[in-house]
């Protein structure tokens, strides 16, 4: 038996098995759900057609989920309401915002997802997710047109807000503007482009 050094790889092997993988639409994804083959309970979400994985979650996250939840609901006029860590139907995606904030009656989507043109504010509470967080799920809000979009950056305890969705020349996402609000602060909360209330950071901070 003789044994000897693998080659290198090919320059181009990497592009040549991407060009194999496989995107899901949507409804393939929810079909999968439907037959068991991905549970309801299953730690993954649908982004740009590829199963993604979703970051562990910790107390502090939890605390930003449900803070998020207490203070824009007791601020939010009729003919609105909040969705918490519920699927939403974003281009080819299913992503599962820790909060967005939906015109219309949430009666109206009992049995369909909540689509992206009804979506006023998404909002992801980021510890270990936040390089996808201002990455593939910023770039995916800004393409959808979603007009505001809240990191709570757990990190550094404070909330990163995007604003001005735009698409780049190369067909990705982008927020013209992005202001970072310390606990310190308050935010803005607007909706359709009316401000509604100033919001103080430290109440959506853990």
């Amino acid at each position: 038996m003789t044994q000897t050094a693998a080659p290198p790889a090919a320059p181009d092997s990497k592009d040549t098995l991407l060009s194999r993988l496989h995107r899901l639409t949507v409804d393939q994804y929810e079909a999968m759900i439907q037959h068991g083959i991905i549970a309801e309970d299953d730690d993954v979400e649908l982004i740009d057609g590829w199963i993604v994985e979703k970051m562990s979650k910790n107390q502090r996250h939890t605390f930003a989920t449900w803070a998020f939840n207490r203070v824009i609901n007791a601020l939010l006029p009729g003919g609105w309401f909040v969705m918490t860590k519920q699927p939403a139907l974003i281009l080819n995606s299913l992503p599962e915002p820790d909060g967005m904030v939906v015109k219309g009656d949430a009666r109206a989507y009992i049995s369909q997802r909540i689509p992206h043109e009804v979506i006023r504010l998404i909002v992801e509470a980021a510890e270990s997710s936040l390089v996808s967080d201002r990455g593939d799920k910023l770039d995916l809000y800004a393409r959808a047109g979603i007009p505001v979009y809240w990191i709570v950056n757990l990190n550094r305890n404070e909330i990163e807000v995007y604003s001005q969705p735009a698409t780049n020349t190369d067909a990705t996402g982008r927020y013209q503007t992005r202001t970072v609000y310390a606990a310190a602060d308050t935010i803005p909360f607007t909706l359709d482009g009316v401000t509604i209330a100033q919001i103080p950071a430290a109440d959506l901070l853990p």
